[in-house]
């Protein structure tokens, strides 16, 4: 890696400076778990201006070095899992007419998300994704929470594969919270550090996914920041996800047959989806 700039930070989680072990370690950066909370969390991490500029670059989405490296191979899974995530969440209840979905790359789980919704937003710090995601959705913006009109408040909020990218998680959802109104639903889905991959790979767990991933979740620490940013009704469950068996090829240092390489292959238990809710009665 070229030069980069480092810092340190607490725990995002219990926000204390306490010890924490070493758990890997990636040059120059570290994965740690907190001595109070459990939490595992990088330390030192990029500075967060340079990974937000990485996040904007335009080659994010199929790079060699960052981002992914053929995000558009994963369209096909990435629509069979949210197709599948969605349908249990509907079944658990989720109701509304409008979502926002932050982090919505180029708009697949809004593409899916279009049978349960009359109203569909999206935000993304890509130009590139911002562009495709409109094909789905009725209006992207490029950047963050901060970008949506305040005047405006959904029914649902999104976050698929976000809240382990984020330097301030705590701050974030509970801004969230404000986003939604009284009842709304957040929907979120994260990498299950808890699970026998990460314990049986070790480093070599996809998720770590260094520099960007920055906080590691388990089923007890995402339930934690949830309720703790005023979160309620929260749900976290494992679930099937569907993946390229080219990626899986790919990630193992290998090449697949061409004719199996868009061939899916689920997995169980990769991942983490939560759904939690916001106090109040719905409107």
């Amino acid at each position: 890696m070229n030069s980069v700039t480092l810092e340190n930070t607490v725990c995002p989680l219990c926000e204390r400076g306490a010890a924490a072990r070493l758990v890997e370690s990636f040059p120059p950066f570290d994965v740690k778990q907190c001595g109070v909370c459990t939490l595992l969390f990088l330390n030192p991490r990029l500075a967060e201006n340079d990974m937000l500029a990485r996040y904007a670059a335009p080659d994010y989405y199929h790079s060699e070095t960052h981002g992914y490296s053929n995000y558009a191979a994963q369209e096909r899974a990435l629509r069979a899992t949210y197709q599948s995530l969605l349908k249990r969440w509907h079944h658990q209840g989720l109701r509304g007419e409008s979502l926002l979905e932050l982090g919505c790359g180029w708009g697949f789980f809004l593409a899916e998300a279009r049978p349960y919704f009359k109203r569909l937003w999206g935000a993304d710090f890509g130009s590139q994704a911002v562009e495709l995601a409109q094909t789905h959705a009725d209006q992207v913006f490029t950047g963050g929470l901060d970008q949506i009109p305040t005047s405006v408040r959904f029914d649902t909020l999104a976050l698929n594969q976000v809240i382990e990218h984020l330097y301030a998680p705590k701050p974030f959802l509970r801004d969230c919270l404000e986003r939604l109104n009284p009842g709304g639903t957040l929907l979120m889905t994260t990498p299950d550090a808890g699970s026998f991959w990460r314990r049986g790979l070790g480093r070599r767990w996809p998720s770590f996914k260094i520099p960007e991933h920055v906080s590691f979740f388990t089923r007890q620490t995402l339930h934690r920041l949830l309720q703790e940013t005023g979160w309620q009704q929260i749900r976290i469950f494992s679930y099937w996800h569907a993946f390229p068996w080219g990626l899986i090829t790919q990630k193992w240092g290998g090449q697949a047959a061409r004719w199996l390489e868009s061939k899916l292959l689920w997995l169980p238990a990769t991942c983490l989806g939560a759904v939690a809710r916001k106090p109040g009665s719905p409107l």
